[in-house]
């Protein structure tokens, strides 16, 4: 038991049946700032009871903000910590539900609060549109409902490979995730998530060092992303310590691993980097990339890493020495979140003849 996950299980129900009266609001914010403190500082046995607690607190009866809310709080304390996989599966079934809704959502507001989309609407200025149009202002609950179990859902997804491995087999989130992603950030992070390449292996053959290379990807958004960390892990690896070609640009392979966050780069550190052209921050080539069953064409950098050919059972890359340059925009791999972290990783090596 973690009595005060308790309390605040408590206070969200009577903050919900009393229409957010202002004293239930109140007592429902101390109770809230008295778990968040308590987590944040608890050991993690602590931190995982408490989460058991609030799971249990989950009810397909509970209102979508309810439910948002109660979601959005377990996400704090996964930050903290937690196992991002004690509430999962409770969101992951509601927040199918709500993305489902998405359009619905968004015509309801266009219709009756006359704006041109939510994703346009400043956060200063829900508030007023709400006392503007009191008739409709439950659509601006499911919307931020929709936005607190996505922020859950994103925030335990990108912490477990096991856990997306295992939503990805719930093909009617993935559908509606990508179905609502053009008309909700949530529902385009959540179906990039939902994409990502995890525990891929790949059979990598440098023809030019005549060595083999089974690597193990994590993570991996499209081919561009591959290339940039398969680049990194290759001229990482010992068996580059004689390399003098060109090298990879570190801060690109820091962004590319969600190491660091786009806009925590300023456009002087990606011109110091060499990165930047034309306003673009691209990679470039250090190998002609081509898989072993079309060895003279490029790998489409925009396709994923699951559509390279089999060969003998395996998906092979092949490496030959750089003939026309080529480069990628990191637009196709920047982080989708700043605790997911990708990654392409050199299990085995072996000479090849």
């Amino acid at each position: 038991m973690f009595p005060v996950a308790d309390d605040f299980l408590a206070a969200l129900r009577e903050r919900e049946a009393s229409h957010d009266d202002p004293g239930a609001r109140q007592r429902f914010g101390s109770v809230y700032s008295r778990l968040i403190k308590l987590t944040k500082h608890a050991d993690p046995v602590d931190r995982d009871r408490a989460l058991v607690c609030l799971r249990e607190g989950f009810s397909a009866e509970q209102s979508a903000f309810e439910f948002g809310c109660l979601a959005n709080t377990c996400g704090q304390i996964v930050e903290f910590g937690g196992d991002p996989a004690i509430a999962l599966d409770p969101i992951l079934d509601r927040v199918t539900q709500q993305l489902a809704r998405g359009r619905e959502f968004v015509g309801m507001m266009q219709q009756h609060l006359h704006i041109e989309h939510p994703n346009q609407v400043a956060e200063q200025d829900w508030d007023s549109l709400g006392r503007a149009h009191p008739d409709h202002a439950w659509v601006i609950g499911e919307w931020f409902a929709l936005r607190f179990m996505g922020v859950a859902a994103m925030t335990m997804l990108c912490r477990n490979v096991d856990a997306r491995k295992s939503a990805r087999h719930r093909i009617e989130l993935v559908q509606n995730a990508e179905a609502a992603r053009s008309d909700n950030p949530y529902a385009f992070y959540l179906a990039e998530t939902l994409g990502l390449v995890d525990d891929e292996r790949l059979l990598v053959l440098d023809t030019q060092r005549e060595l083999g290379f089974r690597v193990h990807l994590t993570a991996i958004r499209n081919n561009f992303h591959l290339f940039t960390l398969l680049q990194d892990a290759l001229l990482s690896h010992p068996s580059a310590r004689d390399w003098t070609g060109p090298c990879v640009k570190p801060t690109i392979v820091a962004v590319a691993k969600g190491e660091r966050m786009v806009s925590d780069v300023s456009p002087n550190e990606w011109v110091a980097a060499g990165a930047w052209h034309n306003g673009q921050v691209t990679d470039t080539a250090l190998w002609d990339i081509s898989s072993a069953q079309t060895p003279t064409t490029w790998i489409w950098g925009e396709m994923k890493p699951t559509e390279i050919p089999e060969q003998n059972g395996e998906r092979v890359i092949v490496l030959r020495p750089l003939e026309t340059a080529r480069s990628w925009d990191i637009a196709f791999f920047t982080p989708l979140h700043p605790a997911l972290r990708s990654s392409v990783v050199v299990d085995e090596v072996r000479k090849i003849v």
